[in-house]
């Protein structure tokens, strides 16, 4: 590196899809452009794909340990999904609690001692020689590293970006992981108030505070600054927070600090092979489409299809419906589909989404309907956590979406009216289509990385 050379930049995620796949995508942006010194930390089992980003540049990889199943959400058990599933929002919120938190951090979990993560974090440091980290929110190990060694970072959080900032209570704002609306009528307020109260509770359970405390211990004796993790200072600390979202989508929030960038929906790289694929001919030949994805991490049971399927056979001679389900899943489909129904075990979703002839998206309510909004899409929401009930309501608080009223138990009925109003009722196009128009404005993975290289740039003093 010479004097006129900027130093590398360091990305980190860890492996989890929705947030690996949004910081992939900025970084691939970079690569594209031909910035040099780029590196991508996460744990081994991304490698290829993180060198495969490299196009006028390359995309170096170093590794953040090995890939550990039991931290991954979409590996977690039935038993497990269908805690965080529970209707109740309290009994669903204990249950995240003690899996994504004191499980994954918890000393005490052998494999997540023994890779040592944080100790991983400082070695990919001192071996890249970082001028600026980027970091997603799901990674704690490198916040805390980053802080050890005193580099400057920015914040990349596909998730809901008011997670980062929670308030202990609030009369007027939904708590997190409540799946309530904003504004709140009076009745909605009154729940808001009781899950937040109900909240403490949760971790004034013996078991749970003695986690915690063991947690910020162990933490301390690391020499570790943040002991809590608390995410409201690690973005008061960032050259910027970069929100995968837009605000009137996200609701607003009075305390939302002055370096949030709010960018959109970051898109993966085209698919050289689309124009000329099987499928989209197929979506040529059928002039209204509906697209059904359930995203990653979804584990539909075999009624929920059932009812899908059933939904999507009421449609025929009106609509044809493309499914990207995976193969796990595959087995739990009924005998006999539709002829109207085509199911693939993956698609390339943003083209899907791009063509014209798609004309609403039955998703759960992740990243991917970010990607929906970006092209025009009207959404039908069929959640399966209560994190993703949070953006739900933001999707439908915007004005281009419905949710499915009850996602245990699918109705076929409703889905189809549903389906069948997103593409007949005009306001729903409309909306879609303003919100397509934001999108496109605030830039994406473009935006995003000229936040990256103006901070590299000007920490630097380098030129571009």
């Amino acid at each position: 590196m010479t004097a006129h050379t900027p130093p590398p930049v360091l990305f980190t995620s860890l492996s989890h899809p929705g947030m690996f796949y949004p910081t992939a995508g900025i970084v691939g942006e970079l690569a594209r452009r031909g910035v040099e010194g780029l590196w991508f930390g996460s744990t081994d089992d991304r490698k290829a794909e993180i060198e495969a980003l490299s196009r006028r540049s390359e995309v170096r990889f170093v590794s953040l340990g090995p890939y550990l199943p039991q931290l991954q959400p979409g590996r977690w058990s039935d038993d497990v999904l269908h805690a965080l599933n529970a209707r109740s929002r309290l009994r669903a919120f204990a249950a995240l609690m003690d899996r994504d938190v004191f499980g994954k951090a918890n000393s005490d979990v052998p494999e997540v001692r023994e890779a040592n993560f944080y100790q991983r974090a400082l070695d990919a440091l001192d071996h890249v020689q970082p001028g600026l980290v980027v970091i997603d929110t799901s990674n704690m190990w490198m916040f805390d590293a980053v802080d050890a060694r005193n580099l400057p970072y920015v914040v990349n959080s596909p998730t809901v970006v008011s997670y980062m900032y929670p308030k202990p209570f609030s009369w007027t704002y939904p708590c997190s992981f409540s799946g309530l609306p904003h504004p709140m009528t009076l009745r909605q307020k009154l729940v808001n108030a009781a899950f937040s109260i109900g909240r403490f509770g949760v971790f004034l359970a013996p078991q749970r505070a003695k986690a915690a405390k063991d947690f910020a211990r162990t933490r301390r004796e690391l020499g570790i600054a943040n002991a809590t993790n608390n995410m409201a200072k690690r973005g008061d600390a960032a050259e910027s927070i970069i929100g995968h979202s837009l605000f009137g989508v996200e609701f607003p929030f009075e305390w939302a600090p002055k370096n949030l960038h709010m960018i959109g929906t970051v898109l993966p790289a085209p698919s050289e092979d689309w124009p000329t694929s099987e499928i989209a001919a197929w979506l040529d030949a059928h002039p209204s489409v509906l697209y059904f994805s359930l995203g990653t991490m979804s584990r539909p049971s075999r009624e929920q299809i059932a009812a899908l399927v059933d939904a999507a056979g009421r449609l025929a001679g009106r609509h044809h419906v493309l499914w990207s389900l995976p193969e796990s899943q595959r087995h739990l489909l009924p005998d006999g589909l539709p002829a109207n129904v085509r199911i693939e075990r993956w698609v390339p979703q943003a083209e899907v989404l791009a063509h014209p002839h798609v004309r609403a998206f039955l998703s759960h309510g992740g990243n991917g309907a970010h990607q929906g909004l970006h092209f025009g899409k009207p959404l039908l929401l069929l959640t399966h956590l209560w994190e993703v009930r949070d953006n739900a309501v933001r999707f439908v608080g915007g004005g281009s979406a419905l949710q499915v009223d009850d996602p245990w138990d699918v109705d076929p009925a409703e889905v189809a009216d549903k389906l069948h109003r997103l593409v007949t009722e005009p306001r729903f196009g409309e909306r879609a289509r303003y919100w397509q128009e934001r999108y496109h404005e605030a830039g994406g993975a473009s935006a995003a990385a000229e936040i990256v290289l103006r901070h590299r740039d000007a920490l630097t003093g380098a030129a571009r």
